[in-house]
């Protein structure tokens, strides 16, 4: 269990990855979902928000530089 879970800043970090499917991670206890609830199913911390993590820039850079010419 994370040092936040159940506290005020527990919240969902939206993973988008270009080519996958989102994932939802808990900022208490690191574990993943497919979709986020108003609480964890892993730790039962309550959840505020949602914030995006811009992985998908990542991938995007990396196919590019496969690709370049």
């Amino acid at each position: 269990m994370g040092l936040l879970s159940g506290g005020k800043g527990t919240f969902w970090i939206k993973r988008t990855r270009l080519f996958g499917k989102d994932t939802f991670e808990c900022s208490g206890c690191g574990r993943s979902f497919t979709r986020p609830s108003a609480s964890c199913p892993g730790c039962r911390a309550k959840m505020r928000k949602i914030r995006t993590d811009s992985g998908w820039i990542d991938d995007i850079e990396m196919l590019d530089a496969i690709l370049d010419d």
